[in-house]
């Protein structure tokens, strides 16, 4: 048997046979569509922030707002990830910039918990006068813990798309907005005027 790569791929002679080998995918994530361009894991990762980065300390006592919201302002076109727990938000998290995904790793897996009075846990407004336009809030739930008025609220959002996602115990609505084409694929509120 002789082994050797041609055009990327591994191919094995074996009895005067030319049998190609499955590619080594272990540093690949994908291969950008329409074209041939291989990325690999480290250049995903590149494009997925971690609020844990940012200081987010997912103990349920420390105001993780501040935090979560330099993540998400340091996400430009990108995936913004809370790892596992549960996050006290004193300061409304806010979404501002299209194309932008923030993702929990699951209901039950990430609460964002209002630690104050504040108006919403989580708010989906342009911070220019730009729309927050394709934003993606999926796999998480947001407990008001009955001192918030709304656990989600989009303000001149076009195309948000709220999946699998727990709003709990607002004093007020679970998710409020004066929007356009929102797609709620996936949302659980309970215990919401």
């Amino acid at each position: 048997m002789f082994k050797f790569t041609k055009l990327g791929l591994s191919w094995l002679l074996f009895m005067g046979i030319l049998l190609p080998q499955t590619p080594d995918t272990r540093n690949i994530k994908s291969i950008q569509a329409g074209t041939t361009i291989q990325r690999t894991q480290a250049a995903v990762n590149a494009d997925i922030i971690n609020a844990k980065n940012f200081g987010a300390k997912a103990d349920g006592l420390t105001d993780d707002g501040p935090a979560i919201n330099s993540a998400i302002a340091s996400s430009a076109v990108t995936n913004t990830v809370i790892p596992a727990g549960t996050y006290a938000v004193a300061t409304t998290v806010r979404v501002g910039s299209p194309f932008l995904t923030v993702s929990g790793s699951g209901k039950g897996g990430v609460t964002l918990k209002a630690t104050t009075a504040v108006p919403y846990v989580l708010q989906v407004a342009p911070l220019t006068n730009n729309t927050a336009d394709q934003v993606v809030i999926e796999n998480l739930t947001i407990d008001c813990n009955h001192l918030a008025t709304t656990g989600l609220y989009a303000h001149d959002q076009v195309k948000l798309v709220v999946r699998n996602v727990t709003v709990l115990n607002c004093t007020g609505d679970g998710i409020v907005g004066d929007i356009n084409y929102t797609a709620v694929v996936s949302a659980d509120i309970t215990n919401a005027n």
